[in-house]
Order: structure tokens, then sequence, then C-alpha cells
């Protein structure tokens, strides 16, 4: 897949990358797909310099080799290591996001109904807007409730909040 925009990024966005640890990825033929367009959007964070927090569930393992070893290239970057489903239980989220100037985050991941909801609703909590695509979230059923469509934006394809990373 090549990227078909080239912009310049928008300096308060960062991507939230919840739960990609192979304990999660439960669906098989999914799982392929998932961490090729994971591959693809953090090739464009490190190419725009998008700060990318990797987030991990306590005692579940590394992120999957293909996305950590995507990961290396993004110069802002962040692994939090969380013990809820909400990531932003985790003070230092909040403060490294508010460190990058960050008001807004992409959010991707394992499993919709609970770690990437759950997330989404923390980081609504504490101030920040929240985005995703429905094809770069593993989600049960492809149930979405309005969170993300009232809050700021939920793509059927990830590729198409690129050209919003825009100045």
């Amino acid at each position: 897949m090549e990227l078909e925009t080239s912009p310049t990024i928008v300096p308060d966005l960062g991507v939230l990358v919840v739960d990609m640890q192979l304990e999660f990825l439960q669906d098989r033929s999914y799982r392929k797909k998932l961490i090729q367009r994971h591959k693809l959007l953090l090739k464009y964070c490190a190419e725009y310099d998008i700060p990318t927090v990797d987030i991990n569930y306590l005692n579940c393992g590394m992120t999957v080799r293909p996305i950590r070893k995507a990961m290396k290239r993004i110069r802002r970057k962040y692994h939090l290591i969380k013990d809820d489903q909400n990531a932003f239980l985790q003070e230092e989220l909040t403060s490294q996001l508010q460190e990058w100037d960050i008001s807004t985050v992409f959010i991707t991941g394992v499993y919709y109904p609970a770690c990437v909801y759950k997330t989404a609703q923390g980081a609504l909590d504490n101030g920040f807007s929240i985005m995703s695509a429905k094809n770069i979230v593993e989600y049960y059923k492809g149930v979405w409730d309005t969170l993300f469509i009232k809050s700021g934006g939920l793509f059927e394809d990830f590729r198409e909040a690129f050209p919003l990373m825009k100045r």
C-alpha cells in the first residue's frame, strides 16, 4: 500500500495504539490485515512526526513484533503499561500527551467494547477530542456507538483521516 497524501501534520494530534498484543489478537483471519494497517499508519506517523503512544495491558506480553518494529522509526513515541481497560487511569498518559501539546487522539487497536472504548471515554473525560476508524480497530460484530461520531470522527478507513492531519 502506498501513502496517497503528503500533508503537513496537525501539531495537536497524536496516535494511541491500544493493546496490539498477541493475547488479544484472537481473530487470526483479521490479525494480519490489522497489523498491516497499523504498519501503514505508523509509517505515516514516522514520516510526519506524529506522536504515538504504544499502550500494553500489564502481564499480557508486548505489542506484536511487526508493530514494534514500525514504531522504532517514530521520533516522538512513548510506551505505556496499563493495569486497567482505561489507559487514562495511568496519569502519565495525560502528562505525556500534554507535554507534546496533543489535544486530539486517533485511537487504534484491540478490542473496541473494552479497552478501546474505555480509553476513548477516558480521553474525553480528560479533555481530549477523539477519532478512530473502523478498519484499524478490532471490534465486536461491527458494533460502534455514537462515542466517536459525536466526539470527533469515525471513519470507515483510517486513511480517510490523513487529510485531517493537515495544518
